[in-house]
């Protein structure tokens, strides 16, 4: 009986918070376009680990990515996701790209920041690379497989570093709840199908317009939360993402 009240409790909990987040996405999306300039206004979906100023960052609980928008016909000037839309089922990526294109204006720019198939396929991180080792030792050992990095050191091996390429590539394909890992190229496919324009794959950091670069530049090496602090970085390292960009 305990058992039985305790899941009423927690669905009338989340049936509550739904409501309250739908109430105010609903808020925050109406006071934003009533105070920004149609040219001025940017939109992050899924969340961002960084402040943003002039940005409107609408979180999951705000918004349900496979569902309709919130949002009004041709109302941001760009739209930017960063390791959110390997978050997403395949066919609801899909509706939300569509979506996205119907509240971009025109001539407006979305930006993907995603891990892709071709990024992940080519890292090594026995390289060399200044930034690998502690890349391997905040992603993959302290966030990830500290378990498993304990399990092979009481074996006598190297721990995750016995062969950090294998837990890699099994970090971004089955940890972090991600649902489905694209490639640039089909996602440039299924763009360009869907009728955005000018889509180009390219490497973090780079893009049509520097306002609208705001994804980390030391992916797993820098791991604060200040946007200005990780602008200072001059050299992008990010084993993980490729930029998908494209205009409506």
């Amino acid at each position: 009986m305990d058992t039985v009240i305790q899941m009423i409790q927690n669905l009338i909990k989340t049936k509550v918070k739904k409501f309250i987040d739908f109430f105010l996405a609903r808020s925050l999306i109406r006071n934003y376009l009533i105070k920004t300039p149609p040219k001025k206004r940017k939109l992050i979906v899924g969340g961002h680990w960084s402040n943003n100023p002039g940005w409107l960052i609408l979180n999951e609980g705000h918004q349900d990515l496979t569902k309709k928008l919130k949002i009004p016909d041709s109302s941001f000037k760009v739209i930017f996701l960063e390791h959110v839309f390997e978050h997403i089922e395949f066919i609801g990526a899909v509706n939300f790209l569509q979506e996205a294109k119907r509240i971009l204006q025109n001539n407006g720019t979305i930006r993907i920041v995603a891990p892709f198939l071709e990024k992940i396929i080519s890292v090594n991180l026995e390289s060399g690379n200044k930034y690998c080792q502690t890349y391997i030792q905040n992603s993959l050992i302290n966030l990830t497989y500290p378990e498993f990095d304990k399990y092979l050191k009481s074996l006598n091996l190297k721990g995750i570093n016995e062969d950090p390429n294998v837990f890699f590539f099994n970090s971004l394909f089955r940890k972090n709840n991600h649902r489905f890992i694209w490639s640039a190229k089909l996602l440039k496919s299924v763009m360009k199908a869907l009728g955005y324009k000018k889509v180009e794959v390219l490497r973090p950091g780079l893009g049509r317009n520097k306002e609208y670069i705001i994804e980390r530049r030391q992916r797993g090496v820098y791991t604060g939360s200040s946007w200005q602090k990780n602008l200072k970085f001059k050299q992008i390292f990010d084993p993980e993402s490729l930029v998908v960009e494209a205009i409506k």
